[in-house]
């Protein structure tokens, strides 16, 4: 079945939908989307301004969402979902993952991203100045984080977790990090690192000028 729904404003839309299903939705203003869907279903949603989605979405959904500016996402998501979200300014986005949740968030300015992450979960994020990153991260999780200036980055990580920090100037990284983590930094100018480590540790710092190091290491702990 093929749905397409053009829809005016102060429309509300409520969609219980089974197996099969496509559904394209360009949606205007003032309007309230609730999808409980279903498993093998296919939403493309393009937003307009003033929008909140509320998507519990099943396993083997695919999630495709533009979003414009002053909206409000919430996702609980199941497992085996893949989101892309090209987000613009003044975007909150709230993000309760499932396991097997692959996440690409290329990120404008003025955005506020808290992810509390589970196991096996791949997180890509590109983001620009004046953003700031909340990260709970989970065992297995994988986190390459290219971050530009004036970037607060807070990362309480659990065990089994690979992180690679390509930073840039004046950016302030706290660290707290469990056992079996691996953490690789090359860090620029005028960055302050306080990293308090447990045991099993394996830290590389290639630091450069004017770099504040702070390190409280615990038992079994190699300092290279």
């Amino acid at each position: 079945m093929a749905l397409q729904l053009p829809l005016s404003e102060d429309m509300a839309l409520q969609l219980p939908l089974s197996e099969d299903m496509t559904l394209q939705l360009p949606l205007s203003e003032d309007m309230a989307l609730q999808l409980p869907l279903s498993e093998d279903m296919t939403l493309q949603l393009t937003l307009s301004e003033d929008m909140a989605l509320q998507l519990p979405l099943s396993e083997d959904m695919t999630l495709q969402l533009p979003l414009s500016e002053d909206m409000t996402v919430q996702l609980p998501l199941s497992e085996d979902m893949i989101l892309q979200l090209p987000l613009s300014a003044d975007m909150t986005l709230q993000l309760p993952l499932s396991e097997d949740m692959t996440l690409q968030l290329p990120l404008s300015e003025d955005m506020t991203l808290q992810l509390p992450l589970s196991a096996d979960m791949i997180l890509q994020l590109s983001l620009s100045e004046d953003m700031t990153l909340q990260l709970p991260l989970s065992e297995d999780m994988a986190l390459y984080l290219p971050l530009p200036a004036d970037v607060t980055l807070q990362l309480p990580l659990s065990e089994d977790m690979t992180l690679q920090l390509p930073l840039s100037e004046d950016m302030t990284i706290q660290l707290l990090l469990l056992a079996d983590m691996t953490l690789q930094l090359p860090l620029s100018k005028d960055m302050a690192l306080q990293l308090p480590l447990s045991e099993d540790m394996s830290l590389q710092l290639p630091l450069s000028a004017d770099m504040t190091l702070q390190l409280i290491l615990s038992e079994d702990m190699t300092l290279q």
